[in-house]
């Protein structure tokens, strides 16, 4: 084997032992939320009734959910650089006293300004949810969860959404964020409140195409 060949042969060895070290994983914090609202039966027509303190007056800080009561939620995925392969992603949302199972849908259906349980937006033109609460599977939200998980009291909930990143980074599928709802009673950190020290992050990890 030649000189030159020889350092060819360990060129090309020393790159594909380096080539992991190319993958790197970034912390989108809520600061990244470009959209947000709050789904309640109860109240079907505002986007950030949460909960009720009586029969007037409701409050969404922090968000609670429930069987009736789900969250909307898109983050921008801007800060990934272009040209890049999506190989992990995983949410983390933080949560207080809870104990129940949590699914995490991928939105389907677009929605925007006055989204609330009963429109998917208000403005410029009011358009429905196939069904109320973006219930509707394969029009409102896909056919399957993303993923399921179960909040256990002072743990984080981290759930794998790799499948949606990457279809939204890659625009095979429009970003719209998801849909969480919940079988039980739970009570959420806020998104962005000051006095909670544990915020939802979505953690992405990328490499060069």
């Amino acid at each position: 084997m030649s000189l030159n060949r020889a350092i060819q042969f360990a060129l090309l060895f020393a790159f594909a032992g380096a080539s992991p070290l190319l993958a790197r994983t970034i912390t989108i914090g809520p600061e990244a939320l470009d959209a947000f609202a709050t789904l309640t039966e109860s109240n079907p027509r505002c986007g950030w009734a949460s909960y009720t303190y009586d029969e007037t007056r409701y409050g969404s800080n922090p968000p609670a959910g429930g069987p009736a009561t789900s969250f909307l939620l898109r983050y921008s995925l801007d800060k990934v650089p272009k040209g890049q392969r999506i190989t992990h992603a995983e949410w983390v949302v933080a949560h207080n006293v809870s104990a129940t199972t949590v699914h995490v849908w991928r939105v389907l259906a677009e929605w925007g300004t006055g989204v609330c349980h009963q429109y998917r937006m208000a403005w410029p033109k009011k358009l429905e949810w196939s069904v109320a609460g973006a219930r509707g599977k394969s029009t409102d939200r896909a056919t399957n969860p993303t993923a399921s998980g179960k909040f256990a009291n002072g743990e984080l909930l981290t759930v794998n959404v790799t499948q949606d990143v990457e279809l939204w980074y890659n625009g095979a599928a429009p970003n719209r964020g998801w849909l969480l709802t919940f079988e039980g009673g739970a009570l959420l950190h806020s998104p962005t409140h000051d006095g909670h020290k544990y915020k939802w992050q979505l953690r992405i990890t990328y490499e060069p195409e």
